[in-house]
């Protein structure tokens, strides 16, 4: 038998519950096959318009397909706050000094955010989700406090 390549989007998957898992090739005719093992080289999950290919990898592991690298990780690939998720969890027990971690805020959906900014007494509030305004510009000028909040939230 010779080797098979091909990308994750161009594979049709049949799993049964008898742990038995087959694809199919359609190059020149119709074929299933079991492949002895698979390496996945491909992100399984991108924010791009139609590259969730998820199903695909729970596909893989529910036939028991054995696999190169773990199912199991590149399905917790798929979002990224899980896997610094997983970055905090080492962060903790080896300490900032042997495992230093860039600080993140986690927001569990995307809404619009508001930027309020004070120097002193003044305050400014931008509501800039729509316009774009870049605000490095603005934390520059006069050393203004900076907070950004989800929409709706009173600062």
């Amino acid at each position: 038998m010779g080797q098979h390549v091909t990308k994750i989007s161009s594979i049709p998957i049949r799993c049964h519950s008898d742990a038995e898992g087959t694809m199919d090739h359609y190059k020149i005719a119709v074929r299933s096959f079991k492949p002895d093992f698979i390496l996945v080289r491909q992100h399984a999950y991108s924010m791009a318009l139609g590259e969730d290919y998820r199903s695909l990898v729970i596909g893989l592991q529910y036939g028991g397909l054995p696999a190169v690298n773990s199912l199991y990780s590149v399905y917790n690939f798929c979002s990224k706050p899980w896997v610094f998720s997983q970055l905090i969890k080492i962060f903790h027990s080896l300490g900032p000094e042997k495992f230093p971690l860039v600080e993140q805020t986690f927001f569990p959906n995307h809404k619009p955010m508001n930027h309020h900014m004070k120097n002193g007494a003044r305050g400014l509030y931008l509501n800039c989700h729509d316009v774009g305004l870049e605000l490095g510009d603005c934390k520059g000028q006069a050393s203004p406090v900076l907070s950004t909040q989800p929409d709706g939230a009173q600062g």
